[in-house]
């Protein structure tokens, strides 16, 4: 096959530099490059950083971020007991009283 006929094979990925592609999403080129790299992304071919273009989505996917729960309470009110002299005590063991 010379280089000017068609490969008629299955379909090659569009490969496309990570700063191009950065700019075609609108994201800023470290953090994509960052992002690529760290999802296992960067394809390397000669020194430039590539991404094929069909991973561009499932990327973005990863990085969405998740609804996070809300953080525990350590200590939640219901479980102080009033001891009187203004001190409260932790049902779950012993708890130093703040200094004033």
């Amino acid at each position: 096959m010379s280089k000017y006929e068609s490969f008629d094979g299955p379909s090659l990925p569009r490969l496309l530099a990570l700063d191009d592609a950065a700019d075609q999403i609108g994201v800023p080129r470290a953090a994509f490059r960052q992002a690529a790299e760290q999802h296992g992304f960067i394809i390397k071919i000669g020194r430039k950083p590539l991404i094929n273009s069909a991973d561009i989505e499932r990327l973005i996917r990863k990085c969405q971020a998740r609804k996070r729960s809300p953080p525990p309470q350590i200590c939640p009110p219901s479980s102080l007991v009033h001891q009187g002299h203004g001190q409260s005590r932790h049902l779950n063991g012993p708890h130093k009283p703040q200094r004033s």
